[in-house]
């Protein structure tokens, strides 16, 4: 039914959609949906366009998957050595694989690194610390690294593994085929082994203790990676904090700017107003003086119109 989606439809609408650096993925999904829409095909339209658009580290581990597949398929074959080696409790082995580790870890974020780069668009150093947990969490969960495999993150993965979480909100169609096919057979791929310990309490002794080992280095690279955050955080927080203070700098010297002018004027104008207050007195004075010469006149008119009656 045209309501219903093609799974395959879909899936390979995926694979095309997660091969695309993340500033390509929303024109492409829409273009991509209105094909579907013109041919008909309604349900895997809708199912195309529920597609959620990956971060930039899960892209560039989706498109490691397609363009580095031999540094995954180095990764993941560790991983299959550390799970075999602790099953047999191989002491030696697993401290020789710890180092094996790291590095394809480190090989495999360089490779995602120079996809991103060759793009015209490095990854900056979050983003390069996003990945290395992705690829980390891969060696140490069989669940992450068939998320890492599918080749359709839409979120970085945590670096002890998807113990938790919801694979739905970090992998699109997580039953669908996975992008990253069989690795190549090699000759000479398998590796001799040691001879067996000679006692099986030392070997069981050792591996426990490398086991403990590796928690505690896991343990250490989420509190340093944790720590980071709080660092980049703190610096942010920093920045604002004094880019605030140079703004209420600025206001402040503009108000003591206004209160100088504003105690200017102040100060212009006491001086206006006791200028005033003298004149008033002064005028007061004059006032007094002159009603005092026109009451004497009055007086002395009052004097010589009586002297002129009296003459008849």
């Amino acid at each position: 039914m045209a309501d219903q989606p093609d799974p395959e439809v879909v899936a390979a609408a995926a694979a095309d959609l997660y091969a695309l650096p993340p500033e390509a993925f929303m024109a492409a999904r829409t273009a991509r949906v209105g094909a579907l829409r013109k041919a008909g095909d309604r349900g895997s339209a809708a199912a195309v366009g529920r597609l959620a658009k990956p971060t930039l580290a899960a892209s560039l581990v989706d498109r490691l998957v397609r363009e580095r597949p031999g540094a995954v398929h180095a990764l993941l074959a560790t991983a299959a050595d550390l799970r075999r080696a602790q099953e047999e409790l191989d002491a030696g082995r697993l401290k020789e694989l710890g180092t094996e580790r790291r590095q394809r870890v480190t090989e495999a974020v360089e490779a995602a690194s120079a996809i991103g780069e060759a793009a015209g668009r490095a990854p900056g150093a979050a983003v390069v610390e996003e990945i290395a947990a992705t690829l980390t969490g891969a060696i140490l969960d069989p669940a992450a690294a068939g998320a890492v495999a599918s080749g359709r993150l839409i979120r970085s993965l945590p670096a002890d593994g998807l113990e938790g979480t919801d694979l739905e909100e970090l992998v699109a169609l997580p039953d669908a085929p996975p992008v990253l096919g069989a690795p190549p057979e090699k000759a000479g791929r398998a590796r001799a082994r040691p001879p067996a310990p000679s006692s099986e309490h030392e070997d069981r002794v050792a591996a426990a203790a490398r086991r403990d080992a590796e928690r505690a280095v896991a343990d250490a690279e989420r509190l340093r990676d944790r720590a980071r955050r709080a660092e980049r955080d703190a610096e942010d927080d920093l920045a604002d904090a004094e880019r605030r203070r140079e703004e209420a700098d600025g206001r402040a010297t503009d108000l003591r700017n206004r209160i100088a002018e504003l105690r200017r004027r102040l100060d212009a104008a006491e001086d206006d107003l006791s200028s005033a207050e003298r004149e008033v007195r002064d005028r007061r004075s004059e006032e007094r003086s002159a009603r005092r010469a026109a009451e004497d006149a009055e007086d002395t008119l009052t004097s010589a119109r009586a002297h002129l009656e009296s003459l008849g």
